[in-house]
């Protein structure tokens, strides 16, 4: 069975914008872009791509659930309104793995009174229910034959199909004003994002959702911050999550790719929705994996610093 996310990693993305900014701009454009990022020096970072829908000028977004033990047991307070029964309501508060922006901002803030379930999977505001993405998984048998031998092999795959209005949406966040940037993204939603883009998968319909960093997301200040991309940490700020004490959450995961002429290649990284420790205030947090002898993967988190006083 392959696997699927309903997130698509910024890392993926990130590889399809270095494709369309290629062919926009030219290899040797590419490569002073793609140096910097080498260097600790991005102009821009991203987020991962979410599920989201756009209703007139308001658009929703499902983000991961921050990984604090904390706000799972606000989550809990939040199922037990809807379940009587404790252990059904720990069960129900598991199963909560995504939320709007907003609806996690009160999670944070401990304001719980607005606060909804919504279809066993999703935290939002009780006026956002009828607003929020929606989406199914797709599971089909599929063929693939040996040109050579004409040897056929079943396998199983499986898709995410978003309902009418919705899209992915993800965030930008750029140093330096650099109208290529966004250019480069049209394209990509135009292009398609990730391996199945010779079947008709991955592309938008219509206009991207892409939105400022500004936009929709606000710095609560302190010195942890929830990541919104796969995360691959520095020496010295590996050394920082090792020492932290504090109220921190992660999950690690295994990222995969294959490359022709170099076979498969797999890293660890901290998952969207980790919470991390943010020593001294950088800029950026995170770098550029070299995988295989010059061979890259985008490692950069994309952190939204959160008020740990306001979570305890």
């Amino acid at each position: 069975m392959e696997d699927y996310r309903v997130i698509v990693g910024a890392d993926t993305l990130f590889g399809a914008f270095c494709r369309a900014f290629s062919m926009l701009y030219g290899g040797d454009e590419l490569k002073t872009l793609l140096q910097r990022f080498v260097e600790g020096n991005p102009p821009f970072l991203i987020s991962s791509m979410f599920p989201a829908k756009k209703t007139a000028d308001v658009v929703k977004v499902l983000i991961p659930v921050p990984r604090m033990p904390i706000l799972r047991t606000r989550l809990l307070q939040v199922a037990k309104s809807k379940e009587s029964d404790e252990g059904k309501a720990a069960k129900l508060a598991q199963k909560v793995v995504f939320g709007t922006v907003e609806a996690i901002e009160r999670l944070i803030a401990g304001k719980l009174e607005e606060l909804k379930i919504v279809d066993e999977s999703f935290l939002a505001l009780r006026p956002e229910e009828k607003m929020l993405p929606r989406y199914r998984i797709m599971k089909s048998r599929r063929v693939a034959l040996d040109r050579l031998s004409m040897g056929s092999q079943l396998f199983r795959s499986a898709a995410v199909e978003l309902g009418e209005s919705c899209g992915l949406a993800f965030w930008v966040k750029q140093f330096e004003d650099d109208s290529r940037v966004l250019a480069s993204f049209r394209a990509v939603a135009e292009l398609g994002v990730g391996g199945e883009r010779s079947i008709g998968l991955g592309a938008a319909e219509g206009e991207p959702l892409i939105t400022r960093y500004d936009e929709m997301l606000r710095d609560s200040g302190g010195h942890i911050f929830c990541t919104l991309s796969p995360y691959s940490p520095t020496f010295d700020e590996a050394q920082t999550i090792h020492s932290y004490v504090g109220d921190l959450g992660y999950a690690l995961v295994e990222r995969t790719a294959m490359c022709s002429g170099r076979g498969r290649f797999s890293c660890y990284v901290f998952e969207e929705g980790s919470v991390l420790p943010a020593p001294h205030c950088k800029r950026v947090y995170g770098r550029m994996m070299d995988v295989n002898s010059g061979l890259y993967r985008y490692g950069y988190a994309f952190p939204v610093m959160i008020d740990a006083a306001a979570v305890t």
